[in-house]
């Protein structure tokens, strides 16, 4: 076809068509809509990225570390049971430390930095091992720089001690062969953090249908060593033994109304009414004297319902029971500070340990108990803390609350409810894309 005729056609063509009615505004309302759809594509994408990448991004991961602040060495005037979200770490050398306890429900150690106020949870090798093992025994050095605790291995048929350099992670054994191995129940540092006191029950068996043991061990450690020294063998089983330890190597025991010294050229043995006390011993550099705290088995006559502390003189034998700001309570000596005494304190409800939060307090001669700090009901009265960073000005430091890693439920909660908040907008998005398209 020559193109004037194809020129013709179409013209034709063009004059016979329908005229199309197009209103003015229809491509303004078509970038309206396209701009409403973009905006609800990206807010869907916002907020499947916030569940899906911001919960990973913003929040702590299960497994790190939550900070509690950070100043200058210090025990927190608030100690935070763990939540079970929180997950052990694989580096056992947590730094210098501050406090430490077992968490009671998952027998992990519960680490608190002396500076930074981080909480750390690791698993002590060895520890849930122990033949006979009723409170785990652990003992933090006076400077926080180590941490001792019992251990035992079924598999190797030993038992002993373990120490932690917290600063480099690295491990020390020292292991007890008396009789068929010794069960540590309770350990206590020197002032000076280079004598290890220990007691422990030694066994006359120990395979896979348990363990039975007759009498009591009572020796030292010198921490740069791995060979723990017995220093007596012949209490008896089961009756309590409390211990404390001495620069120069010697371990007050503190038993059956006496308080007997071992480790030096003579053994001492002192009467000493104290009544029923619980361990460790602490032992005040300056003046010599000792403390403990009471309960076990309980509050009785002697020293008392409501004692916090009981001081002991070593050489005039003489006790002296502080009171408590509880009426009933298991409480443990943890430290000296000038002539007072830091006490932990859990109040008793009956025969066990009632819902309330345990306290810090300070106890002492010629004052009422003061508290100066908080434990949730869920740390032990039995926790350890570095002597050395309790001082009279500042006993306690004020911390922030630890943010917690979230736990895998609510974690999943989160990102499910993200999820289901972005597939809801691009649906809407959609639907309002349809009804904007369709011709009216």
């Amino acid at each position: 076809m020559r193109t004037e005729s194809l020129r013709e056609e179409l013209h034709r063509i063009g004059e016979s068509a329908p005229v199309a009615d197009v209103p003015d505004d229809t491509w303004a309302r078509a970038r309206r809509a396209r701009r409403r759809g973009r905006v609800l594509a990206g807010a869907a994408v916002a907020v499947l990225l916030l569940a899906l990448g911001g919960v990973t991004g913003v929040l702590p991961r299960p497994g790190s570390t939550p900070v509690a602040g950070s100043s200058a060495p210090g025990l927190p005037d608030h100690l935070y049971a763990v939540p079970d979200s929180a997950r052990p770490a694989d580096d056992l050398a947590a730094g210098r430390t501050v406090a430490a306890w077992i968490d009671p429900l998952h027998r992990r150690a519960v680490l608190v930095g002396a500076v930074d106020g981080a909480y750390h949870v690791v698993d002590l090798p060895g520890m849930n091992e122990v033949p006979i093992l009723d409170e785990p025994a652990l003992a933090l050095s006076p400077d926080g720089y180590h941490l001792a605790w019992a251990f035992g291995d079924e598999s190797a048929r030993q038992t002993g001690i373990r120490v932690l350099d917290l600063r480099t992670g690295r491990l020390t054994t020292a292991a007890l062969d008396e009789g068929e191995g010794v069960s540590v129940l309770q350990l206590a540092f020197a002032p000076g953090g280079r004598w290890l006191g220990w007691s422990g029950a030694v066994l006359t068996y120990w395979d896979e249908h348990g363990s039975r043991a007759d009498r009591i061990a009572v020796g030292r450690l010198d921490i740069g060593t791995d060979v723990p020294e017995v220093l007596r063998a012949g209490g008896r089983w089961p009756d309590p033994t409390v211990i404390g330890a001495d620069d120069r190597g010697r371990v007050q025991v503190l038993d059956q109304g006496h308080l007997t010294t071992l480790g030096g050229r003579h053994v001492s043995r002192t009467p000493v009414a104290a009544g029923r006390v619980a361990g460790p011993v602490v032992l005040d550099p300056a003046s010599g004297l000792l403390a403990t705290g009471v309960g076990g088995n309980g509050p009785v006559a002697q020293p008392g319902p409501g004692t916090a502390a009981v001081e002991v003189d070593p050489v005039a034998g003489g006790a002296r029971a502080y009171p408590s700001t509880a009426a009933e309570a298991f409480t443990t000596a943890l430290a000296w500070v000038g002539p007072d005494v830091l006490v932990a304190v859990a109040p008793l409800e009956g025969s066990s340990v009632g819902p309330e939060d345990g306290t810090l307090e300070l106890v002492g001669p010629g004052h009422a108990p003061r508290v100066v700090g908080h434990l949730d009901a869920s740390v032990p009265w039995t926790l350890a803390v570095a002597s050395d960073l309790v001082t009279a000005q500042h006993p306690t430091v004020s911390r922030p609350e630890p943010d917690w890693p979230w736990s895998d439920e609510r974690l999943a909660l989160t990102i499910g409810l993200g999820v289901a908040g972005a597939l809801a907008l691009l649906v809407a998005a959609r639907l309002l894309l349809r009804r904007r398209l369709m011709p009216r």
